[in-house]
């Protein structure tokens, strides 16, 4: 990646944040083991380009693999990833014939759009858009704005939909025949219900908003997912779809190729808009969603919220081509979310993971590490190196879940932070200096489906364990009861006051939403513990109180 400034180029709109380049950044905990999941199961002979690119940047290989063929496909998705490849891998190696064969490719591609129907077209241009923007933004070739224009020209109002949200409830395809002139608002109609490609939407939103400069294209990516999450929103921190809009019953899914797209609209989202709950959405998606579709035994492609431990979407299956490629497209983009520059004398820190970054700040080589240690009393260590003192602005993401924050440098005095704001570090760093964040977190406990409640570690949800389908389920949290914070081993728990709840049922093997008014009986103290991989849970409790 060029510098910051170097990355700017008129008349589109300045990026918020940059990311690093992919050689700058070095990851661990959490994210090493989800990467090395993902590509231990990966067959190198059956990767796509674009698949084998990502497969290297998040650290399963070590050369670049060959640039693909760029010539013209039937299949225009596959035409598009390979455009994609070949940007990365010319970028990668600095080969100029490499990009020169890129922009021509992309040169096809644009003479290629009056032959696509906008549902071909809908199918591949986040990925156009990304694309044609970062080549836009390295080489300022005029011709990628041309084609800009054109496919904003050509796609569907995709901001208008995410100002004017219609899908207030689970989306059930029509099924009746239409008029022809009608026909066609049909079927946009279901593109946009479907999850995978809702998310693409909100990815489109926010890229378009670089190219028009509108502030209604820039305020639709925020728009759409309040939204999404007003009527769709699941405790994971995700949207339902399975693979429609499904509403906000715990029982319904999402898949696994929707909760990927997710992920990358959230980047693209916060790259753009410079929006801090972007950030918290990337990092529930981290921790209570790409953990819950990857094991070690393979994937899962559904995920919900409560489920018995005999339902379907609790079975591993080995990963197809397909969700491969989506699992290390996700990866890619949460890797590329926590290391971001404001400009050549700012880095921020997104996303409290471990891991690490090097790069240039006032012409001066950084290294930054980042540990975070503990679970409700967190603590994120910052480490500097770097040749010579150097002043720059370290701006920390203080995640919205927290109850307070403080940061203090060298274990000096503290200051306070504001949950959900950024907080800015300005002093002339030198090697071995350390800034410290505390997040004090406590069990949380936030109303969802028809009162439900769900109750988090900070971004990760918790839920009742259900090993086998005769465990007892049916217990309703007491509003206001003792929530007792646990760790063990690195990991939260939390003992949370409940009584039983006896009307609850199943309906043909699905845990029905949980009931409304569940009446106080004798206490019992539950122990939840993380929601990602467990097989049977109940994430979504009724909320007890007094008749």
């Amino acid at each position: 990646m060029p510098a910051v400034s170097a990355y700017r180029r008129a008349p589109l709109v300045n990026l918020s944040y940059t990311p690093m380049s992919d050689a700058a950044v070095h990851t661990d905990g959490l994210q090493q083991r989800l990467c090395k999941l993902a590509l231990d199961q990966a067959d190198p002979s059956r990767l796509s380009p674009l698949d084998a690119v990502l497969a290297t940047k998040l650290g399963g290989y070590t050369e670049a693999p060959a640039m693909p063929a760029l010539d013209r496909k039937e299949d225009t998705r596959a035409y598009v990833e390979n455009l994609c490849a070949g940007a990365m891998i010319s970028a990668m190696a600095r080969d100029k014939q490499g990009m020169l064969d890129v922009l021509e490719g992309v040169k096809a591609f644009h003479s290629l759009l009056p032959s696509l129907s906008e549902e071909q077209l809908f199918y591949v241009s986040a990925d156009a858009l990304r694309l044609t923007m970062d080549l836009y933004r390295r080489t300022g070739q005029p011709f990628l704005l041309n084609l800009m224009e054109d496919l904003r020209s050509r796609l569907p109002d995709v901001s208008g939909v995410m100002h004017m949200f219609p899908f207030q409830r689970a989306y059930q395809p029509e099924k009746e025949a239409h008029a022809a002139e009608e026909a066609a608002y049909y079927a946009r109609m279901q593109r946009f219900a479907t999850g995978k490609y809702m998310a693409d939407a909100l990815a489109m939103t926010a890229l378009l908003s670089q190219y028009s400069g509108s502030g209604r294209d820039a305020a639709a990516s925020r728009a759409g997912l309040v939204a999404l999450m007003r009527y769709h929103g699941m405790p994971s921190g995700a949207f339902s779809a399975d693979p429609y809009l499904a509403g906000r019953d715990p029982a319904r899914a999402l898949e696994l190729d929707a909760a990927c797209a997710q992920t990358e609209a959230y980047l693209d989202a916060l790259l753009t808009t410079g929006d801090v709950a972007m950030a918290d959405a990337l990092e529930r998606m981290m921790q209570n969603v790409l953990p819950d579709l990857l094991s070690e035994k393979g994937v899962r492609t559904l995920t919900p919220t409560n489920r018995l431990a005999s339902d379907d979407s609790c079975q591993w299956q080995k990963p197809s081509r397909q969700d491969l490629s989506a699992l290390l497209r996700a990866l890619y983009a949460v890797r590329r979310a926590v290391w971001l520059a404001r400009d050549d004398a700012s880095l921020c820190y997104m996303l409290p993971l471990d891991g690490g970054c090097l790069t240039r700040l006032n012409g001066v080589p950084v290294r930054l590490t980042a540990r975070v240690e503990g679970c409700w009393q967190r603590k994120v260590t910052l480490r500097v190196e770097c040749k010579q003192p150097v002043s720059f602005t370290l701006h920390l993401h203080v995640p919205g879940y927290a109850d307070g924050a403080r940061v203090s440098v060298n274990g000096g005095r503290t200051q306070e932070a504001a949950p959900g704001e950024l907080c800015a570090v300005s002093r002339t760093f030198q090697t071995g200096d350390t800034v410290t964040l505390q997040l004090d977190v406590t069990p949380r406990v936030q109303t969802g489906y028809r009162g439900s409640v769900s109750v988090y570690a900070g971004a990760q949800l918790l839920a009742l364990p259900l090993p086998t389908d005769d465990c007892a389920w049916r217990y309703a949290l007491i509003c206001g009861g003792n929530r007792t914070p646990v760790e063990e081993n690195g990991q939260p728990f939390a003992l949370m006051t409940a009584c039983e709840a006896p009307g609850w049922q199943t309906k043909a093997g699905f845990i029905l939403p949980p009931p409304q008014g569940a009446p106080l009986g004798p206490a019992y103290e539950l122990t939840l513990v993380p929601a990602a991989g467990v097989d049977g849970r109940i994430a979504a409790f009724p909320c007890a109180t007094e008749r």
